[in-house]
């Protein structure tokens, strides 16, 4: 009897509750619902450092909808659920999780990860909704967590263990993009999808073609590692920041551009098996290195729907710029009578 009148007026008040017809709400509570049954239903009694067995079940079971009516209540004071806010609590409960786990020592990582967790998840929420974010933001700002991740692990190999930094670089990384883009109101969400696909593109494009030349390039040569992993990885998403402003790019478009790679190796490599009588995959590696770009990028301009009309309220407050001049000077610097200065070889204009 007790079980059937709680189920009732939960049901009632948030079935009758004027918040229900709140814009996005549903698909909202319907995310936070799916994080609250595979994550924080086991992250919470781990958080909370409960040993017992029943205990820890008991606390399973209760957790998925407990964490559902307090993010029905974080929504309460909120006019609409926008797209930004919606993606970046979801995006925040998942890798602020992580950001715990990567930061935390053992006797701290469970607390430290539910910690952080909610308060991403929470904090995501009202900072996208203060700053008027869109879906396009949040996607990037998974995007940067979790470049951050990766441009730490390429200096494992020279610095030994730097977990903690995992957490710490994708957060600056991750919440250092908002301002950079927060400005950017006409990218959508293809748009932000496709920028990640396009760095990761040019790093794979970038090291199958170093694996064809010297096998051993990656393994071997840790700073050829790293200085590849960030110049490729940069360069990459900058070109693909430069199209998502000139191009739209459908969600289907952004989804279809990310399995181009996969299928690419795919056929690249059994070509390679089938038609290799050494069994030499090295040539086959520069050949998926090569078609790699031609392929995803071939495959946006395929789905791009329409060129974006300039807006100038959003235009020319991020540029990347090289100096031209470097060249020259350097040819010029043995010269009797020149003077050689250091000089910058790569900028960004940033303004605010």
């Amino acid at each position: 009897m007790k079980k059937w009148l709680i189920s009732t007026f939960l049901s009632l008040f948030f079935l009758t509750n004027p918040l229900a017809a709140k814009k996005n709400l549903g698909i909202y509570l319907a995310g936070e619902a799916a994080e609250g049954l595979f994550l924080y239903s086991w992250l919470v009694p781990a958080g909370l450092g409960i040993n017992d067995g029943n205990a820890f079940l008991g606390t399973m079971l209760i957790t998925p909808m407990m964490w559902t009516g307090l993010s029905y209540l974080n929504s309460a004071s909120s006019p609409e659920i926008t797209g930004g806010m919606l993606l970046s609590s979801l995006y925040g409960g998942i890798i602020g999780a992580a950001h715990g786990l990567f930061i935390g020592d053992d006797n701290i990582r469970p607390g430290l990860a539910l910690t952080m967790s909610v308060l991403e998840n929470f904090g995501n929420f009202h900072l996208f909704e203060a700053l008027d974010l869109n879906a396009a933001s949040a996607e990037r700002w998974e995007n940067f967590a979790g470049l951050g991740i990766f441009h730490v692990s390429l200096f494992d190999n020279l610095r030994g263990n730097l977990t903690p930094l995992y957490g710490i670089v994708s957060m600056l990384e991750a919440y250092g993009s908002i301002p950079v883009f927060m400005r950017d109101k006409h990218a959508t969400w293809g748009d932000a999808f496709f920028e990640s696909v396009s760095s990761h593109t040019m790093l794979g494009s970038v090291w199958l073609i170093s694996i064809g030349i010297d096998e051993s390039a990656l393994d071997n040569h840790d700073a050829y590692r790293v200085i590849s992993g960030l110049a490729s990885t940069t360069a990459g998403y900058g070109l693909g920041y430069y199209l998502s402003r000139k191009y739209d790019l459908s969600t289907g478009g952004a989804i279809f551009t990310l399995f181009v790679p996969t299928l690419l190796d795919m056929m690249v490599t059994g070509s390679g098996i089938l038609l290799s009588s050494s069994n030499n995959m090295q040539p086959w590696y520069i050949i998926g290195g090569v078609l790699l770009p031609v392929g995803v990028y071939g495959s946006y301009f395929l789905f791009a729907e329409k060129e974006k009309p300039d807006n100038p309220d959003d235009t020319g407050w991020l540029k990347f710029y090289v100096n031209p001049t470097v060249a020259t000077m350097a040819l010029l610097k043995n010269r009797k009578g020149f003077r050689f200065n250091s000089v910058p070889v790569v900028g960004l204009n940033l303004s605010f």
